[in-house]
C-alpha cells in the first residue's frame, strides 16, 4: 500500500501543477504576452475540479504512505 500511496501523492501533485501552468499560461496569452492571437480558452469550471481531485489524490496518497509503525 506505501506504493500506491506515493503513486497517488504524485499524481495528485502532477494533476495540480500541471493545471496551475495551464491556467498561468491562458493568463499570459490573455494579455498578450506570448502569442498575439488568443489561442488558449479554458474554462475555469473543470480546472477547478481537476484541483479538488488532485488535492484529494495528494491526501489519499500520502494517508496510504505512511509507515503504520
Amino acid at each position: 500500500m506505501v506504493g500506491l500511496g506515493w503513486f497517488l501523492f504524485a499524481l495528485g501533485w502532477l494533476a495540480i501543477v500541471s493545471v496551475l501552468a495551464l491556467i498561468f499560461v491562458a493568463v499570459l496569452n490573455a494579455y498578450g504576452y506570448l502569442l498575439k492571437d488568443h489561442w488558449i480558452q479554458i474554462k475555469i469550471t473543470p480546472m477547478i475540479g481537476i484541483l479538488i481531485f488532485g488535492a484529494l489524490l495528494v491526501l489519499i496518497g500520502s494517508i496510504l504512505s505512511r509507515n503504520p509503525s
